[in-house]
């Protein structure tokens, strides 16, 4: 699987969302996960799309 760049936006003062679109042959995937920090939700995106675990992140 291969993806597009990583954006992160604020919500509001400690929520922040990562998304980025995932390709897979001719599908197209979007994906995104919440973080209290820009930091935490992009490498929780990051490892989402790895497949490995990311919920140690949430505390």
């Amino acid at each position: 699987m291969q993806s597009k760049e990583i954006t992160v936006e604020k919500i509001c003062k400690n929520v922040f969302i990562a998304k980025t679109t995932l390709f897979e042959g001719k599908r197209e995937m979007q994906i995104s996960m919440k973080g209290h920090t820009e930091e935490v939700a992009r490498e929780k995106l990051q490892l989402c799309i790895d497949g490995k675990p990311y919920k140690h992140l949430d505390k």
